[in-house]
């Protein structure tokens, strides 16, 4: 199993088998998730910051 820098470790997940395919999958879902849940798993160091760090171009420039 690749465990890529994006890992986190005592994460609950759940294991399944489909047409001979593992399938690793988050215990809970962002569905079953309040409002203050969402909020409280917010991590502004891992979540936050720019995404596209690209130049402005066409219309973005003034």
């Amino acid at each position: 199993m690749n465990l890529s820098r994006t890992t986190v470790r005592n994460y609950e997940v759940r294991l399944s088998v489909e047409h001979g395919r593992v399938i690793v999958e988050p215990a809970t879902t962002i569905a079953n998730l309040t409002l203050v849940d969402r909020l409280n798993l917010f991590d502004p160091v891992l979540h936050g910051g720019e995404v596209m760090t690209a130049e402005r171009v066409g219309a973005e420039l003034w």
